[in-house]
């Protein structure tokens, strides 16, 4: 069978938590395949032809309309994970005031620290969306010269 590497992936990935409760005791036998892309003339043609006739739609389109769905799937999952760890963090403190020990510490920092990794990510991606509708906004909406504040003042 296939034996994982002890090491962190290089780049962190959100795994939603249904996937998490799939894969349970199965979750280091599953590994990632190394996918590579080759494009021949006509592949080049194709994407060229397609360019020219949706530009338009493409520099007209939102990636946070499009990603709507995906995004509120993002923080559904994120909500779940945190309630998960909210109750969690419940039950070892109840641990702790009856036996004082508390083994659960670690599993639920962890817990949060992936919670924590997966809304940033989503932020991050959120921002992108807005940053460039407003460069959108900027480059194609504008009409004529930028006023400035002392512009309008003199006016």
């Amino acid at each position: 069978g296939y034996k994982p590497a002890n090491e962190e992936p290089s780049e962190y990935q959100t795994i939603p938590l249904n996937k998490i409760e799939d894969f349970g005791v199965h979750c280091k036998q599953y590994y990632s395949l190394e996918v590579s892309y080759f494009k021949s003339p006509l592949d080049k043609r194709l994407l060229d032809s397609l360019w020219n006739k949706y530009w338009v739609n493409t520099l007209s389109s939102s990636s946070l309309l499009t990603n709507a769905d995906y995004t509120t799937g993002q923080i559904i999952d994120l909500s779940d994970k945190l309630e998960q760890s909210e109750a969690a963090v419940t039950r070892a403190n109840l641990g702790f005031m009856i036996s004082g020990e508390s083994s659960q510490d670690r599993r639920t920092e962890d817990k949060l620290a992936k919670a924590t990794r997966d809304s940033c990510k989503t932020t991050i991606e959120v921002i992108h969306g807005l940053m460039a509708q407003i460069v959108k906004n900027r480059l194609f909406n504008q009409v004529g010269p930028a006023k400035n504040e002392s512009d309008k003042m003199e006016s």
